[in-house]
């Protein structure tokens, strides 16, 4: 077995690649153990916490507190705390109480998942603090596209928890 060539094309392979395809694994095995619910409701709250996010500046009292933390990993921390909060009152929408589900249902989810956060992901200017998207993964999930990415994503989520 030639392990120089092995190494040389897992070298090519951009590491927004890998992390993105470690992610929608980790949500397809977490949704065939456990339901799809909580995938669910990852994706249902992450477009809510981007509108949030961009009017929580201006909120009556909580908008001077916001307002401190200017840019970069502060900023990407307050968009992270808004969305944790929407996940658990998403959870506790969406639980089904279903045990675990199909193999299919668990990889159209993880995948469908994975695809929404990497849009808001771009979206949340704050968060390239944390990681910073190449240029070819910016040109495929970008505004361009980002509209399709999200419509597929969402009837794929849509189609498994059927």
């Amino acid at each position: 077995m030639d392990f120089q060539s092995m190494t040389q094309i897992a070298s090519g392979v951009p590491s927004d690649w890998i992390i993105i395809g470690s992610i929608a694994i980790l949500i397809t095995i977490f949704s065939m153990l456990r339901g799809t619910s909580i995938a669910t409701a990852l994706s249902l709250s992450l477009p809510v916490a981007v509108t949030l996010f961009s009017v929580a500046p201006n909120a009556f009292l909580l908008g001077s507190i916001v307002r401190q933390f200017h840019a970069g990993l502060p900023q990407a921390l307050v968009f992270l705390a808004i969305e944790i909060i929407l996940l658990i009152l998403f959870i506790r929408a969406t639980m089904s109480f279903s045990e675990s589900s199909s193999p299919l249902a668990g990889i159209l989810v993880g995948v469908s998942t994975t695809v929404v956060l990497v849009c808001i992901w771009m979206q949340v200017g704050s968060l390239a603090s944390i990681w910073h998207f190449s240029s070819q993964t910016q040109n495929i999930f970008g505004s361009s596209y980002e509209l399709w990415w999200l419509i597929v994503a969402y009837i794929g989520i849509a189609f498994a928890r059927s």
